[in-house]
């Protein structure tokens, strides 16, 4: 049986955090050592960005609010940006320092992209690692 790692993240390259920074240099000394692994992370960049397509990351898409904030940077509407903003503070600070994974949304995303992952590789041991909490907030 092939082993095979998950990692679960907030964020992933090319708007990498300090969470996404550490997962792919896991990634990449597991991958040097023979083991398979897997990214599922949260898009947290335009879908007008062009970036390299790497097969083993998948992206959940983030809600309307989280999504219409990244779109905002690449518009020249300051005042569209300044509301998406002030509305993601808001809602950051309703939701606390788990934020954004403690949106339904988010959640039932990852679950499905997780269950959809776990289904396709049911034939392989499968460690899934959760890389999530900033350390900002650490």
């Amino acid at each position: 049986i092939m082993l095979r790692i998950l990692f679960v993240t907030d964020s992933y390259n090319p708007a990498p955090s300090p969470n996404a920074i550490c997962v792919e240099r896991l990634k990449r000394d597991f991958e040097a050592k023979g083991i398979a692994c897997n990214v599922i992370a949260l898009r947290t960049f335009s879908t007008h960005l062009q970036y390299p397509i790497d097969s083993t990351v998948t992206f959940v898409e983030p809600d309307y609010i989280y999504n219409r904030l990244f779109d905002a940077q690449f518009t020249q509407n300051s005042s569209k940006m300044d509301r998406m903003l002030k509305v993601s503070k808001l809602r950051g600070a309703i939701y606390g320092l788990f934020w954004p994974l403690v949106s339904v949304t988010h959640l039932h995303r990852y679950v499905k992209a997780i269950g959809k992952f776990l289904h396709h590789h049911k034939n392989e041991q499968v460690a899934v690692i959760g890389v999530y909490k900033t350390l900002e907030a650490a």
